[in-house]
Order: structure tokens, then sequence, then C-alpha cells
């Protein structure tokens, strides 16, 4: 949606003042297209202070997020523009933390689709990575010099700190364990470069 940059970028305006080290900017980058992913990173980082100091060094963001994106990318994209989006995503990064829709939710969009009143979505059984959407992430940005270093899941307490009001608290976890999912059944997986 082109809208919601220009209007992020207007509710919130960098103030100096009241954010004094932090500096948010909204814009639109598609990254399933090459060519534009890097002509707007070139843009943005080229304006950014280079963290390492070195003029050698390539500027990259410190975190990159993907979320709720990637099933759509896929579906939309297919195996090879899912493979061009985390490449294009990687290779502007030093870390990256990916949201992982499960596969069912993949046999859930046209369902979806047809209640919004929207146009149903063809090919989606011929999906190579479908079915194993985890391991094909894994492999992917692995394949990219990363590793993974930490999964999302749900904590089994209550928070008792009062401003959170007592909502459930989430925490990262070290390894590989497969069974680090939200609430709401998504895998989060952060991943390092190397």
């Amino acid at each position: 949606d082109m809208l919601i940059p220009e209007l992020s970028n207007d509710i919130l305006p960098f103030n100096p003042a009241s954010y004094p080290i932090t500096k948010a900017t909204f814009g639109v980058c598609n990254l399933a297209n090459e060519r534009s992913h890097q002509s707007r990173c070139e843009k943005f980082l080229g304006t950014s202070d280079n963290p390492s100091g070195s003029p050698h060094s390539p500027k990259l963001f410190d975190l990159t997020t993907v979320f709720s994106v990637l099933m759509w990318i896929h579906i939309n994209e297919g195996d090879d523009g899912l493979r061009n989006f985390l490449h294009c995503a990687c290779s502007q990064t030093r870390m990256i933390l990916i949201e992982i829709q499960p596969s069912k939710c993949y046999r859930k969009v046209n369902t979806r689709l047809r209640k919004m009143d929207r146009p149903e979505v063809d090919g989606i059984s011929k999906l190579q990575y479908r079915n194993s959407i985890d391991e094909a992430i894994d492999e992917i940005v692995t394949a990219c010099g990363f590793r993974r270093i930490d999964s999302l899941q749900n904590s089994t307490h209550k928070s008792t700190d009062e401003s959170s009001g007592g909502d459930t608290q989430y925490g990262l976890r070290n390894g590989n364990e497969d069974t680090s999912s939200l609430e709401w059944n998504r895998r989060m997986r952060l991943y390092q470069r190397i």
C-alpha cells in the first residue's frame, strides 16, 4: 500500500528533541523486484552513518523484520519469488527476523479472499515449498550466509508487571527448536549474518 508510508511519515515526523537517538523513516520498497529493492536500499543506506566507521564496510541494516508477508509473496511470486525476496532481504542486513506462516494458512487463503470479495489465487498447490516452508526458509537464509540464532515462542507464565496489564510475555529462546510459535500459531526465526 503506497499510502501507508506517506501517512506514517506525516504522523511520526522525526523530531530530534523528542527522539534524540532514534530516527524512523517509512518508505515503499518492492523486495520481490531486485532493482526496486536495491535502488531503495541504496537511497536509504547512502544517507545513513556507517556504524563500522570503515569506508570499505558495506552499509547494512542492523535488523530487518519480515512480518505476515512471506506467504503472500510466496503465493503471488511463486517459489522463485520467495527465494529472490529472501536473497534481497538478506543482502542488505546483519540480522533478519522472519515470521513464518504455517502451511495450513496457505490452504485457507482462497477462503479468506472469498470472504473479502476478492479474486482467488490459482496455483497454490503447485508451490513446492508450501508443505515444508520452515525448512525451505531455513535453507534459503542460511545459504545467504546467516545462521539461525533464536526462535520466539509462547511463554508459560503471565506477567506480574502491572504496566503490561498481565498480558502473556514472549521471549526469545536459543537453539533450533521447532516448538517455537506465537499464540496465533506463527513461528518467529531470528537469523544473524555469519
